[in-house]
């Protein structure tokens, strides 16, 4: 990979560790979508996997020039219609889980459908704030984390968890917010595991409840290959998809 190439890359993750320093301000708008902060972007694809929200608004689907599915079969009776295919992309997904009170828990993020490879990513993952992060180095904020098969090769990686000026969003829903980044040289990502986030689960919490986790969309989030490709991030912002803990 050329020289101007690893610098770009470079400088996205300084401009993303930066942003999640100072994210939380509530009144930037996203440059690649147009919406604010914690929303789901308009993509020009179908919205697949959107019960996974982008900012936990699992409602809000992104404006696409499809057919909406049933809409006009209910209208001529035809029945055959199909939903639109799933875009080629990648899609991030949290996993399905299950645990007991009080333990310590690895929650996986995975990634499909990368193609040739993904190069750069940057990512907040929200979870009811009765969860708690394991940490590395509290002063730091740094979260414990184990790399997956997908980032064998990656050059560098942080996990940290957001505690200050963050959003009425996350703070009216009473959510907890973790940002994670990692770099490769050129498309060194690939399908498979990108990394396990470990958790605690509360002493308290009863068989049968459900804590969900999910992705929230800042601006300075990012999931590109080596081209710095914004169409591809935009269809991995679009098709990601949220998971669950559940209690035994």
């Amino acid at each position: 990979m050329s020289f101007s190439r690893t610098f770009s890359l470079t400088a996205a993750m300084v401009l993303v560790l930066t942003a999640l320093c100072g994210c939380g301000d509530g009144n930037s708008s996203s440059t690649l979508s147009g919406v604010s902060s914690g929303q789901k972007p308009a993509v020009d694809t179908p919205a697949v996997g959107g019960d996974a929200a982008l900012g936990g608004d699992s409602s809000q689907k992104s404006a696409v020039d499809t057919p909406a599915v049933g809409g006009d079969a209910a209208l001529d009776g035809d029945s055959s219609q199909k939903p639109a295919e799933v875009p080629e992309g990648a899609v991030l997904k949290l996993g399905d889980i299950t645990a007991s009170p009080g333990e310590i828990v690895e929650i996986p993020l995975s990634v499909t459908g990368t193609g040739e490879g993904w190069a750069l990513c940057g990512l907040h993952i929200t979870y009811p704030d009765t969860l708690k992060p394991v940490m590395i180095d509290e002063e730091e904020t740094t979260v414990k984390y184990k790399p997956g098969d997908a980032s064998e090769y990656k050059t560098s990686s942080i996990c940290m968890e957001w505690r200050d000026n963050k959003t009425d969003y996350l703070i009216d829903n009473k959510l907890g917010c973790i940002f994670f980044t990692e770099m490769f040289d050129g498309n060194g990502g690939t399908d498979g595991e990108i990394a396990r986030f470990f958790f605690e689960v509360p002493l308290n919490a009863k068989s049968g409840d459900v804590y969900p986790l999910d992705f929230y969309y800042q601006e300075s989030d990012l999931f590109m290959d080596d081209s710095l490709n914004t169409a591809y991030q935009a269809l991995a912002f679009e098709n990601w998809q949220g998971g669950t803990l559940t209690v035994n």
